[in-house]
């Protein structure tokens, strides 16, 4: 009966879910100064492939070197897989499990900001974004002539290309893009030897030999912002819609399951220096993708409100006191395609309901954070049941489906 009620709870059918106004402020605040917005999603990039976030790293020199003047967030992804993950950034929120409602942009909190303040949009339009944006962001998007799978690389030399011009426009840029690089099925696809090198030799070498790639670009266009005068004037964000299984277990992928390494992804924030200044950053605690739009929110001076679930939090504030305010011990969190959902509680402990596979999970993250020891028993499969049920009713409720 619990798992056929997950599975009911999951790919609601067409129309299921009305449109529902999601709103991060109450009233909009004026302001002045408005940075340019970056936001780089590499598809399935996993944290412990980068130097920030693991020491045995020795191939992201550049990514390295930008952490150092940004907040490094401990950041989970709320679905396994890009078909949520990534329309889950732009609403700021947990959503239904459907795919998707429309129109979107009542959901659309980040569409919403860059629409009040007039920000000129490059966006590179995949197939999940395209039918959730309104049709205005076409007209300058990026990767219009890319006919197979978007390269970072590639899109920031056009980026590069484009950045006079469209600066000239008076308007703060808004840049979006989802590089797919390292996705599994890309790699299996444009398989290729890779040469021998000790720096990946206790990694994947197929996948850290393109994150290396990917580094090396993304440190030529810093370079390019610095030398146009644009780093300071820009809010920078590097993370991912998902990790990947690449081997943990036996596991491959990262479509229908949810282990740690899958949830686990890097979220790295550079803001200009005057709001370094005057806002605090919660990078001890747990943040989610859900939490780039309420933070962007701050971080153009509005104050966005914390309604609790299902939306985000802002990962800034003006106090340590008041981010603390807005912290949350149990997440839910589910995977994109199928009925397998569950609970990250704190950042310590993950349980895991796979409707698929009929089986439940349980794991300590702080003991076991690649997730190797299994340590479901009945006491916390029941309470990981009713937990994650009261949190999907209450989905259900919001959205009134």
């Amino acid at each position: 009966d619990y798992f056929a009620f997950l599975k009911r709870h999951t790919a609601l059918p067409a129309g299921a879910v009305r449109p529902r106004e999601l709103e991060l402020v109450d009233t909009w605040r004026p302001t002045s100064g408005l940075p340019h917005i970056f936001i780089i999603v590499i598809d399935s990039l996993r944290p412990d492939y980068l130097g920030a976030y693991s020491p045995a790293v020795r191939f992201t020199p550049n990514i390295d070197a930008f952490a150092c003047g940004a907040a490094v967030f401990r950041a989970f992804t709320a679905y396994g897989a890009t078909g949520l993950s990534e329309p889950s950034i732009w609403a700021g929120a947990r959503l239904p499990h459907a795919q998707y409602p429309e129109p979107f942009h009542p959901f659309n909190t980040l569409e919403k900001l860059i629409d009040r303040f007039d920000y000129r949009s490059l966006i590179t339009l995949d197939t999940i974004l395209a039918p959730l944006l309104k049709k205005d962001k076409a007209a300058h998007s990026l990767d219009k002539a890319v006919t197979g799978n978007y390269k970072l690389c590639a899109t920031l030399s056009e980026l590069e290309s484009r950045l006079d011009a469209e600066a000239a426009s008076g308007r703060p840029l808004f840049v979006y893009t989802q590089p797919q690089d390292v996705h599994v099925s890309v790699i299996q696809r444009e398989s290729k030897t890779i040469s021998p090198d000790p720096r990946w030799k206790s990694f994947h070498p197929p996948y850290a030999a393109r994150v290396a790639e990917m580094d090396a670009c993304f440190g030529r266009f810093i370079s390019r912002l610095k030398g146009k005068g644009l780093y300071d004037k820009s809010v920078i964000i590097l993370t991912a819609d998902h990790g990947d299984s690449l081997g943990e277990g036996g596991r491959w992928g990262h479509a229908y399951t949810l282990f740690p390494e899958i949830l686990r992804v890097p979220l790295i924030v550079r803001v200009p220096p005057p709001l370094r200044r005057t806002l605090a950053a919660d990078t001890q605690n747990p943040a989610f993708l859900t939490d780039i739009s309420p933070s962007l929110y701050a971080l153009l001076g509005q104050k966005p409100r914390n309604p609790g679930e299902p939306y985000g939090r802002s990962l800034y504030a003006d106090s340590a006191a008041a981010l603390a305010s807005t912290r949350r011990e149990e997440r839910l969190v589910a995977s994109s395609y199928g009925p397998v959902y569950g609970l990250l509680q704190g950042g310590r402990a993950l349980y895991i309901a796979d409707a698929i596979e009929f089986r439940s999970h349980w794991y300590d993250l702080q003991s076991d954070p690649r997730g190797e020891n299994d340590r479901i028993d009945p006491e916390k499969d029941f309470a990981g049941r009713a937990a994650v049920s009261a949190q999907i009713q209450e989905l259900q409720r919001h959205y009134g489906y």
